[in-house]
């Protein structure tokens, strides 16, 4: 769907509106600052789930892209983002011509909190996450050239991959942390 969605949306955090807003009647800035950057970020983010409820109640097809913070420089590059905007989240989105199967989610009650955050012991954590490993190990499987990479490789767990050179290695990590860290200085939101 990624690939052939005809529709590109950057939600963005964009405190430049707000500072400059401010600057032009000369009054104290007030959101120059870390708090001022997430209060945008969450607006961004928000703004992104509306769209989506919004979209797929007309029957439209939704995927947030989880790499648009990985590309924020090329993203604001591109997009001439001015100083004090940044790219948080994007959805492509376009009319489906797939249906894939509902992906297994974590148990409810191991992300939902009551009055407290509620910490189960290792044995506890583990077995709440034992269905979704599993899942998602067996989704690997239908793919042989993946399966043949993490045989040869020795990755035998859901956790090897993610971490293992083949999807979210620390290298990439941290890479993309001082990148991104790098932006935000730049953009003046850091």
């Amino acid at each position: 769907m990624i690939l052939q969605a005809p529709i590109v949306l950057t939600f963005c955090a964009d405190t430049h509106r707000m500072r400059k807003w401010i600057s032009l009647h000369q009054s104290k800035q007030s959101f120059d600052d870390f708090l001022g950057f997430l209060t945008g970020v969450m607006d961004a983010a928000l703004a992104a789930q509306n769209m989506v409820i919004a979209a797929e109640s007309l029957g439209l097809g939704c995927c947030y892209m989880g790499t648009t913070w990985w590309s924020a420089d090329k993203i604001s590059e591109i997009l001439a983002l001015p100083a004090c905007v940044f790219p948080c989240t994007s959805l492509v989105m376009g009319y489906p011509n797939e249906n894939p199967e509902i992906r297994d989610r974590l148990p409810l009650d191991l992300i939902v909190h009551e009055e407290s955050y509620a910490l189960p012991d290792d044995a506890q954590f583990l077995q709440k996450h034992a269905a979704k490993e599993q899942a998602t190990w067996d989704r690997y499987k239908t793919f042989p050239e993946l399966m043949d990479k993490l045989k040869e490789r020795g990755i035998t767990k859901v956790t090897d991959f993610y971490t293992s050179d083949l999807k979210y290695p620390k290298s990439l990590h941290r890479e993309k942390s001082e990148m991104l860290i790098a932006h935000l200085k730049k953009q003046q939101l850091f």
